[in-house]
C-alpha cells in the first residue's frame, strides 16, 4: 500500500490526494476535491497524484514522506504553480474573442488561475497556506500487481 505522511503544524489543516489530470485551482479546498483512492499505471513509465494542502501555518514547513509496504519509498516531488488563463478557448477559433461566441464547454470562465507548471522541490518553503503538490515515481521494474 502506498501511503503519504504529511506533518504541519496548524489547528485547522486540510489535505487531500487527488487525481492528477483533475483541474485544481488556487481557490480549491480540500475538503471540496474528490479523495483519491487508487493510481493505476502502466508498469515501466511515471505513475503519480496531487496533493493540495490548505490550512497551513505560514511560518511553518511541510514534510511529506511517501511509504509503500511501510517502508520508506522514493519519489519526486513537484510544487504546483499557478498560471492565469485569461481568456478561454473558443468554438471555432483560438479564442473566445475572435469569434466572440461563448464557448459551453471549457473547465472555468476566465479570468482564472489553475496549477499547471511543476517546479521541484526537495522542500516546500514555508510562507504559503495553501500548496499544490505533484508526486511521482517511476514504475520500472514493478512485477504486474497492486501496490
Amino acid at each position: 500500500m502506498l501511503m503519504a505522511t504529511l506533518a504541519a503544524s496548524s489547528a485547522v489543516f486540510g489535505a487531500v490526494l487527488v487525481d492528477e489530470l483533475l483541474p485544481i485551482y488556487p481557490d480549491s479546498t480540500a475538503s471540496e476535491l474528490p479523495i483519491l483512492t487508487q493510481v493505476s499505471s502502466a508498469r515501466d513509465t511515471i505513475a503519480g497524484f496531487h496533493l493540495l494542502l490548505d490550512g497551513l501555518d505560514e511560518s511553518q514547513p511541510v514534510e511529506v514522506q511517501v511509504f509503500l509496504d511501510d517502508q520508506p519509498f522514493d519519489v519526486k516531488l513537484y510544487e504546483l504553480i499557478d498560471v492565469p488563463v485569461e481568456v478561454n478557448t473558443g468554438l471555432v477559433t483560438r479564442t473566445e474573442n475572435y469569434d466572440k461566441k461563448k464557448n459551453p464547454h471549457v473547465i472555468r470562465r476566465a479570468p482564472f488561475r489553475i496549477y499547471e507548471a511543476l517546479k521541484p522541490v526537495s522542500d516546500l518553503d514555508a510562507g504559503k497556506a495553501q500548496a499544490g503538490l505533484r508526486v511521482e515515481w517511476s514504475t520500472e521494474g514493478f512485477a504486474p500487481g497492486a501496490y
